[in-house]
């Protein structure tokens, strides 16, 4: 089951968030959970800005999506674009990431967007991820490069 984050649901994604960055790329930065938090009371009282899916399995939240509504930096039409999915790696390959993607377009339909965007830039099974992507419909968009400071 993917539904809206809920209150109740803060150490969960707290819990997974640390998960997913521990297995990331990502894994040389800070993690802080009042960044979770804060995204969690967001998504809560401003809806149509920001947007948290978690995924359950027997009452058990195993996955979690983040999205946003954000003005294209030259105009003033919006688009969404994703900050995380993640789903517990024993949990992978079960309809959880597709399900979660499918919320979050649900909920961009609702938006006066141009376009909904999502990416993978974790290095967590990259080209599983970009499989699902093109089989849900996305098309490659754009190149991302990092070197570290």
């Amino acid at each position: 089951m993917v539904r809206p984050v809920e209150y109740k649901d803060v150490e969960a994604c707290i819990s997974l968030g640390y998960l997913m960055h521990q297995e990331s790329h990502y894994r040389f930065l800070d993690y802080s959970a009042v960044k979770i938090i804060n995204l969690i009371e967001r998504s809560i009282t401003n809806p149509d800005s920001v947007c948290i899916f978690v995924a359950e399995k027997d009452e058990e939240v195993i996955g979690f999506f983040v999205g946003l509504k954000t003005e294209y930096w030259f105009s003033t039409d919006s688009m969404t674009c994703d900050l995380v999915m993640y789903v517990k790696p024993e949990h992978r390959g079960c309809t959880a990431a597709p399900r979660l993607i499918k919320a979050y377009e649900t909920w961009a339909s609702g938006l006066d967007i141009k376009e909904i965007n999502i990416g993978t830039s974790t290095d967590v099974n990259s080209e599983r991820t970009i499989g699902l992507y093109k089989r849900l419909g996305y098309s490659t968009a754009s190149y991302s490069f990092r070197k570290r400071a």
